[in-house]
């Protein structure tokens, strides 16, 4: 299964009893998945486009004391964690 870049946009398609098409571009991804599954794929991409933006946010504000102690640590590195997992590095 190919996956798209966080560039491209997924689609949804043949939305029926609760299930649809996926596909980015021109290309389908995979067919008859659950609606659920196929509109958290869909937000995918921008949600890692989103991590990637707030990612400097979070490192600036790691040492401010106004913060519990460790908190904004733990954030950033579940952040981390969820960008490495999403491009599989």
């Amino acid at each position: 299964m190919t996956y798209p870049t966080t560039a491209e946009k997924i689609w949804l398609a043949d939305i029926a009893d609760d299930r649809c098409t996926i596909g980015s571009g021109d290309q389908e991804i995979a067919r008859d998945i659950p609606l659920d599954i196929g509109r958290l794929m869909a937000a995918a991409p921008d949600m890692l486009d989103m991590l990637y933006r707030l990612l400097p946010f979070i490192e600036d504000i790691e040492s401010d004391t106004a913060y519990k102690p460790g908190i904004v640590r733990q954030l950033r590195l579940k952040m981390l964690a969820i960008i490495q997992r999403a491009e599989n590095e």
